[in-house]
């Protein structure tokens, strides 16, 4: 079982923690998340939890502000979900490339 206390503390020592927002996924991504919540410092109302990889996307083109960079981590990656790896940057293209 990976040990996500690390990479929770890293994240909230961001210079600007409270503009840090997180879409984590999956049974891994919800370990992450739950280690998250537990750093003071991380404002909880930037934490998202989801049950996959296309909620994950779709939450993440809502909640970044114009011109802000989305990074998927493999903290929290879509195992399972596709039956090819690249069959995940499809999906998240054709969800990112969707006007609203």
């Amino acid at each position: 079982m990976v040990d996500y206390a690390g990479l929770a503390e890293f994240l909230s020592n961001l210079g600007q923690a409270n503009a840090l927002r997180v879409v984590a996924m999956s049974s891994n991504g919800k370990r992450f998340y739950e280690e998250l919540m537990r750093v003071e410092r991380v404002e909880a109302r930037n934490v998202y939890y989801v049950r996959n990889h296309e909620e994950a996307v779709r939450l993440a083109k809502g909640i970044r502000p114009a011109g802000d960079v989305v990074l998927f981590s493999p903290a929290s990656a879509s195992y399972g979900e596709y039956r090819m790896f690249e069959r995940t940057d499809e999906v998240s293209r054709e969800i990112a490339l969707v006007r609203d």
